[in-house]
């Protein structure tokens, strides 16, 4: 995470940035929009890149006048291409792989993006990295078999909340078993997780004319995206299209939305105050109002942070989270974790362990000088973080965090 009280978000290119994102979700393509005085077109260019942003802004810069414009139009172009044939390959791949399952009898329920883009004015607007879908009564090796069988290659099997497999170009499916990790709501105090596993697979949820297909209700698919964002935020970090998801889901479904039930979920996920933050940025942002000092302190972090997050960040917030420990046990803690992983995520990496779980030890050495001797970097990246952050980048993430209404305990 850079240090924001002494290199600011590039609040210029921020407000150009939300200027053109305003115009894309409204469709307002005819309206010339202003280039801000000390806007850099490389550094805007950078922010919409690191945003995952170009598919939803290009064709608002494609339809402005000036020699600033036409910079970052020739610079992004190619990369508008790029995206827009991955969202199209996307579209007809996830829809073959959503109608096997749904022929196969597989009880499933679609998730996050790919859900979340009907509510752009162009699903294409709203780029995705990967498909995300809940499988009832999960079975690994099953499922293995059945992604193989449909050109899909396991990447990492039996992890604990998801499975995910490639299939070149572009896809990338992630089969989850539940729906968010057991350590985060462990925090959180809850057993949330538990009881909307439970309810989920009813039939007043199947899709239209599906005998296997689910869908959330809207009040569950705006607690998952919530808890979603929240963990992303205290996390690695998360970026700003979360803000643009919520604006847009808002828009179209405030009026109908179950107030009391919605407020019930929160309170007991312990994120109540930080929705109600996250909803009031969101429309501050996209409706064009002045932003306060705490919602540029937010900014400021989402838009350092990426969509992806970084290193430092979750360096950090590791620090933050677990005060009790000093950088070295932080360190050390992070190693542990990556040598000795449980024996089901062990099996999907060693698969010979299905049949001789008594291997484990023997498989966690060899996990052990993998890791030391060939993929030493996966190491270092957040280990330095940890290793280079200090006090005041933590008392800065509490400054964040409080003003984004996050319970700190």
């Amino acid at each position: 995470m850079r240090h924001m009280g002494k290199k600011m978000c590039e609040r210029k290119e921020t407000e150009v940035l939300f200027s053109l994102m305003r115009a894309a979700l409204r469709q307002e393509f005819e309206a010339p929009l202003a280039w801000a005085d000390g806007c850099d077109a490389e550094k805007l260019d950078a922010m919409i890149r690191r945003q995952s942003l170009v598919t939803m802004v290009y064709p608002v810069i494609a339809r402005q006048r000036g020699a600033e414009w036409d910079s970052l139009r020739k610079s992004l172009k190619d990369c508008f291409a790029r995206e827009t044939h991955r969202g199209i390959t996307q579209e007809y791949e996830i829809g073959c792989l959503l109608e096997d399952l749904e022929k196969d009898g597989i009880d499933c329920l679609p998730m996050k993006g790919w859900i979340m883009r009907n509510y752009y004015p162009d699903p294409l607007m709203r780029s995705m990295t990967d498909l995300d879908v809940l499988v009832k009564d999960m079975d690994s090796r099953k499922m293995q078999e059945w992604m193989e069988a449909h050109g899909y290659h396991p990447n990492h099997i039996e992890q604990e909340v998801h499975d995910t497999y490639i299939k070149p170009p572009y896809m990338y499916i992630e089969l989850h078993r539940r729906l968010m990790e057991k350590g985060l709501l462990e925090r959180q105090r809850t057993t949330w997780r538990e009881k909307r596993l439970a309810s989920l697979w009813q039939k007043m949820y199947l899709l239209e004319g599906k005998s296997h297909l689910y869908r959330f209700s809207d009040e569950d698919f705006l607690v998952h995206h919530l808890l979603h964002f929240y963990k992303h935020f205290t996390g690695p970090g998360v970026g700003i299209r979360p803000l643009a998801d919520l604006y847009l889901f808002l828009q179209k479904n405030q009026q109908t939305l179950d107030q009391e039930y919605l407020k019930n979920q929160l309170e007991e996920l312990h994120i109540a105050a930080f929705s109600e933050q996250m909803k009031r940025l969101a429309l501050v942002c996209f409706e064009g109002q002045e932003l306060d000092e705490n919602a540029w302190l937010i900014l400021d972090y989402l838009i350092h942070t990426g969509i992806y997050g970084d290193y430092a960040t979750l360096a950090v917030s590791h620090l933050f989270w677990d005060r009790e420990k000093t950088a070295a046990q932080s360190r050390r803690h992070f190693f542990l974790s990556q040598c000795f992983w449980p024996l089901s995520m062990m099996k999907g990496r060693y698969p010979r362990l299905h049949d001789a779980p008594w291997l484990l030890p023997v498989y966690w050495l060899l996990r052990i000088g993998r890791i030391v001797f060939r993929e030493h970097y996966k190491l270092s990246g957040f280990c330095r973080a940890v290793r280079n952050a200090t006090q005041e980048q933590c008392d800065n993430m509490r400054k964040v965090y409080s003003a984004a209404g996050i319970e700190m305990r």
